[in-house]
């Protein structure tokens, strides 16, 4: 049994706030052209018939979230804290209820507060600047690199010298997929201190 999928989600302080968050759930009409368990082993490794398909939607200031899911998970709120049940035997679902709670408190967290990682750049003469849709990196090589900023990412280069990086999402995975990746373009040595580069 997952003793991450047991944890309950607190929400209460979420839950009061003027325009807070607001939960919904409702069935879910999967691809009629394909079988349905071969959907859910699309969407979660895993295949179980009888199984249905289920979405809940968070809302937050004016923010909307969709995660789905299957109907063998039972979600319910209670004195603003919100519990995933499991109602299956199966060891594959089992190892997944940890997964989906993990995902759903990530979604939360995100929508409600964000991911923030901060890249810095060490070199004479190393900078980052904005320009329109990019991230412009002057690292030390023969022409500035130019990465495309994703639509769902805010990024910020703060500072007059432009060697700090700030990159905030609502998806921890992809703010911290594309944080990672702009990094490898010059990662800088273990030594903060000597080695030029970009380091988190």
């Amino acid at each position: 049994m997952s003793n991450i999928g047991k944890q309950g989600i607190k929400l209460q302080e979420y839950i009061n706030k003027p325009g807070g968050l607001k939960i919904s759930i409702s069935t879910y009409n999967l691809d009629s052209g394909l079988d349905l368990s071969e959907q859910l082993y699309q969407k979660f490794g895993v295949a179980s018939q009888g199984t249905q398909l289920n979405r809940i939607i968070l809302e937050y200031a004016n923010k909307q979230k969709t995660l789905y899911y299957p109907d063998i998970f039972q979600i319910q709120v209670h004195q603003g804290i919100l519990e995933i049940v499991l109602n299956s035997q199966e060891k594959a679902w089992h190892k997944y209820w940890g997964t989906f709670r993990a995902n759903l408190a990530n979604a939360i967290q995100g929508l409600i507060e964000g991911y923030t990682y901060t890249l810095k750049i060490k070199g004479v003469g190393y900078r980052a600047v904005i320009e329109k849709d990019k991230l412009v990196l002057n690292l030390g090589f023969s022409h500035p690199v130019q990465v495309q900023i994703p639509k769902d990412l805010q990024v910020q280069v703060l500072g007059n010298a432009g060697t700090e990086i700030k990159i905030t999402g609502d998806n921890k995975e992809k703010a911290s997929q594309w944080t990672h990746a702009v990094r490898l373009i010059k990662p800088s040595t273990k030594d903060h201190y000597k080695g030029a580069g970009l380091y988190l």
